[in-house]
This record gives C-alpha cells, sequence and structure tokens, in this order.
C-alpha cells in the first residue's frame, strides 16, 4: 500500500511499517493501541503530495518511557491534533512486542 490512509483497522491489518495515515486514523490508532495494551512509541509527521511523504523535522514525536501506556499514548494523540494545521499525514510507530 503506497497511498494515503483514512482507516485506522488497514493499520491494525497491515504487516507494513511505513503506512501514511491521516490525522483522524492516526488518533484512532492511539486510541486503539491503548485499548490494546500497545505503546505508540513514535509519531512522524508530514505532509503528503499525492503521492509521496514530505517528513516535517519539526513534527516528530517520542514516547515517554516514564509515562504508562494511556498516558503516552494521550499525549501522541495531542501532538497530531497539535500538529494538524501544519501536516496532514502521520507514520505511527508502536514499541516492538516483547521488549
Amino acid at each position: 500500500m503506497c497511498g494515503l490512509v483514512d482507516d485506522e483497522m488497514t493499520f491494525w491489518g497491515s504487516t507494513n511499517s511505513s503506512l501514511f495515515l491521516t490525522a483522524a486514523a492516526a488518533r484512532a490508532v492511539c486510541a486503539t493501541a491503548t485499548r490494546k495494551g500497545r505503546v505508540v512509541w513514535r509519531i512522524e509527521g508530514g505532509i503528503w503530495h499525492r503521492p509521496g511523504f514530505e517528513a516535517r523535522l519539526d513534527a516528530i514525536w517520542d514516547s515517554k518511557s516514564d509515562l504508562d501506556t494511556a498516558s503516552n499514548n494521550r499525549l501522541a494523540s495531542q501532538m497530531i491534533a497539535d500538529e494538524n494545521e501544519g501536516c496532514d499525514t502521520f507514520v505511527i510507530t508502536l514499541e516492538p512486542l516483547g521488549i
């Protein structure tokens, strides 16, 4: 899949580690990650150019290791909301399982 994804279920059903998500889909992934007990590890924001992703170096968020999963993921979702003016596309990395 190389396009912009507006459905969080595509994220959960994919083995592709670089899905480009809309803000709505990215925030939904953060919420579902919390319900699944998964930690949002990193978010990279950028601009979708149909086709192509322009990463923004000022729109990178890393997890906060001193927080519980729910608080961390809430901050991740808030980052997406805050960046929504300058970014329309987000790549989410979850904490690898088993660490």
